[in-house]
C-alpha cells in the first residue's frame, strides 16, 4: 500500500481551535469531499488536529514562506514577513491507499460554491510516507505536464513519447519517456505544486490523479 501525507494553504482563515478531548485525527468515511467531485476516490482519508504534527505544519510553513526583498536570507532573526500563518492552513491528512486504490483525475482547487468556507487553495504540499517499488502504480499523475528532458547513457536526450491523438494515450517504448509527469513515491520526499494562482485563479495545467497502488 501507498500512504502520503498533505498540507494545503488557503488564502483565508480556518478553524484551529485545539481541544485536548478530541481525537489526534478523524476519519473521513465518504469516498470524496466535495459533491461537485465525479473523481473516482477509494482510498481512505483521517484529517490530523493541528497539535497532532508540530513539526509538519512547521516545515510546511517554512517552504511556503518567501523572504521579501529586504530580508537578509544568511540571518536567522530576519522574520519572514510573507510566512504562511497557521490560520491560513487546512487541517492536514492522512491519505491511505491499498493495493488497487486510486484518486482518479482530479483539480485541488475549492468549488465556487464552497469559497466562503476558507477561501481558495493556493497549494498543496504532498509527503510521501512509503514508497512502491517500479510498476506497482501509486505514482502522482499530472496530465498536462511534461517530464523534464533526461539524458540518455548515450549522451544524447531522449525523446518524449507522441500522444495518439484519437485516445489521448502515449505511445510506450523503451526509448522513449511518458509524456505526462509522474512523481513515484519515495519515503520522505515531498511534492509541492500550487492548484490556483495568487489572485485565486484555478491553473488548469495541474489536474492530476493517484494511479491505482
Amino acid at each position: 500500500s501507498s500512504s502520503s501525507s498533505s498540507s494545503s494553504s488557503s488564502t483565508n482563515n480556518n478553524n484551529a481551535n485545539n481541544n485536548d478531548e478530541q481525537p489526534k485525527a478523524v476519519q473521513i468515511t465518504s469516498p470524496t469531499f466535495s459533491s461537485h467531485s465525479i473523481s473516482r476516490r477509494t482510498s481512505t482519508t483521517w484529517f490530523c488536529r493541528y497539535d497532532g504534527v508540530p513539526t509538519l505544519l512547521a516545515k510546511a510553513r517554512e517552504l511556503l514562506g518567501t523572504p521579501t526583498p529586504t530580508t537578509d536570507v544568511n540571518r536567522n532573526d530576519t522574520p519572514n514577513n510573507n510566512k504562511v500563518e497557521l490560520d491560513q492552513m487546512e487541517e492536514p491528512q492522512i491519505v491511505r491507499y491499498r493495493t488497487g486504490e486510486e484518486f482518479s483525475w482530479h483539480y485541488d482547487e475549492i468549488p465556487k460554491a464552497q469559497l466562503e468556507n476558507g477561501g481558495q487553495r493556493l497549494a498543496t504540499l504532498l509527503v510521501y510516507l512509503n514508497e512502491l517499488e517500479e510498476g506497482r502504480g501509486g505514482g502522482t499523475v499530472f496530465r498536462d505536464l511534461m517530464p523534464p528532458i533526461t539524458i540518455g547513457e548515450d549522451g544524447k536526450k531522449k525523446k518524449r513519447s507522441k500522444r495518439n491523438s484519437r485516445t489521448g494515450n502515449a505511445a510506450k517504448s523503451s526509448s522513449t519517456i511518458e509524456r505526462q509527469l509522474t512523481v513515484r513515491p519515495k519515503t520522505g520526499t515531498a511534492l509541492l505544486f500550487f492548484p490556483s494562482y495568487k489572485d485565486g485563479t484555478p491553473d488548469i495545467r495541474t489536474l492530476h490523479k493517484g494511479e491505482v497502488a
